[in-house]
């Protein structure tokens, strides 16, 4: 039986959700571990785009448990909106195959106004965040005043409501209604709440488990592009803290990226592009964000923030999707490193606070047309993108096992399956 952990190396938006709903299928437990519902993970199944902010892509196959790690921080509004959407579609979401952490945080009005309040403040420095009053949430936890679904149904719930709008100074929000709102979830969420971490240390030896990581890498609160990063661990080592597991419990960890580069919001982007360049990658990968509907900066791939990715998370394996959006150019480039003060340098840190002085070096690479991107295997893939790909495991040093040429089922092709090669 293996423990996989499925990681994003890139700013987000790398294609996790349709590789997470093509391993579920060899695994029997899903874990989603951090963040929240400013993530979205999209999943295409008969031509139907489902877009999933909290619950892990394994609920679209029948009989997966999936669990939500108290690493995350919950809208429970929009959890029970999540819910019943994927019933309405004829899903089963039940307290059979779904359960929710108690340590989980709730997000309440309170961490939305306070976000908007600072993101005012920072005006042209500000983050781009979703709004969804994620990283406030994550700082009142840190803060010791944050409210647990374990505490929802503490008799003093509005006193504690009330002294995390006396810390922020937030004055126009009735906590007796936040309080109240709360508490109206407790009736259908109850048969959810169960700890992830004993369900997955009971079945390490008798289930195959898979990790579904949320956001990339590159967001990381410790190691991403500071400050313009998330709010929680992105990395491996939020696996562990998220869902109290042996960090030797992980049998591989598989790295996901885009055959671009992709940010929303703020922040360093060495390899952005602009122009033509940008509408074209843009048009061609939808790259418009699934949460906010923001159109998504552009830009060639950087393997020098790959590399750095791969490293920090111990990867195992690669997986590239939308290999298919660069199909039809006649020329792409890719940056294998850096030039720095006359320097070259071929990884740095996220964080470094050079990285948005840097000058990329880019290799070009002669364009390729995909006549096929359904039902194929391995050695059928165009011969483009195989050169892409070795030029990549050269570069990376990490083997790809898996190539996304699309949004459907159909569109992957596996060089093996993961769950059988241990």
């Amino acid at each position: 039986m293996l423990l996989i952990a499925l990681l994003g190396l890139q700013w987000g938006d790398e294609g996790k959700g349709k590789i997470c709903d093509i391993l579920s299928e060899g695994a029997d437990i899903i874990v989603r571990h951090i963040g929240g519902n400013n993530a979205g993970h999209t999943v295409v199944i008969n031509d139907r785009k489902l877009v999933l902010r909290i619950i892990p892509a394994g609920i679209l196959r029948p009989g997966k448990l999936c669990l939500l790690g108290g690493g995350m921080v919950v809208d429970l509004n929009r959890f029970y909106e999540e819910i019943e959407f994927l019933r309405s579609l004829g899903y089963e979401v039940s307290p059979n195959n779904l359960k929710i952490s108690p340590r989980i945080h709730v997000i309440t009005p309170i961490q939305k106004e306070l976000e908007r309040r600072i993101e005012d403040v920072l005006g042209n420095g500000a983050i781009g965040t979703t709004m969804r009053g994620i990283g406030p949430t994550y700082a009142d936890k840190t803060l010791r005043v944050g409210i647990r679904i374990g505490d929802l149904l503490d008799s003093d719930l509005e006193r504690r409501l009330k002294v995390v709008c006396d810390i922020h100074k937030i004055e126009n929000i009735d906590v007796s209604e936040v309080a109240d709102t709360l508490k109206s979830h407790i009736g259908w969420l109850e048969p959810f709440v169960e700890e992830p971490a004993s369900i997955i240390r009971s079945n390490l030896n008798t289930a195959n488990i898979l990790l579904e990581g949320a956001h990339g890498s590159l967001l990381d609160l410790e190691w991403g592009t500071y400050p313009f990063v998330t709010s929680s661990n992105t990395t491996v080592g939020g696996v562990v803290t998220s869902l109290g597991i042996d960090p030797r419990c992980i049998s591989k960890t598989i790295g996901v990226f885009k055959a671009y580069q992709t940010r929303v919001g703020n922040g360093p982007f060495p390899t952005e592009q602009s122009g033509e360049v940008v509408e074209y990658l843009r048009k061609r990968g939808n790259e418009y964000g699934s949460t906010t509907g923001r159109p998504r900066r552009c830009g060639w791939l950087d393997l020098s923030l790959l590399r750095f990715a791969a490293k920090i998370n111990s990867v195992d394996y690669l997986v590239v999707t939308k290999v298919d959006v660069l199909s039809g150019l006649s020329r792409y480039y890719i940056s294998d490193k850096y030039v720095l003060n006359g320097s070259e340098l071929k990884e740095i840190e996220p964080y470094n606070m050079h990285i948005g002085n840097v000058v990329p070096n880019y290799m070009e690479f002669q364009g390729f047309n995909l006549e096929k991107t359904s039902n194929l295997e391995w050695k059928d893939l165009d011969k483009g993108v195989l050169k892409y790909i070795e030029y990549i495991e050269k570069e990376v040093g990490t083997e790809v096992i898996g190539v996304s040429l699309g949004t459907t089922r159909s569109s992957y092709v596996s060089k093996f399956s993961v769950w059988e090669h241990s």
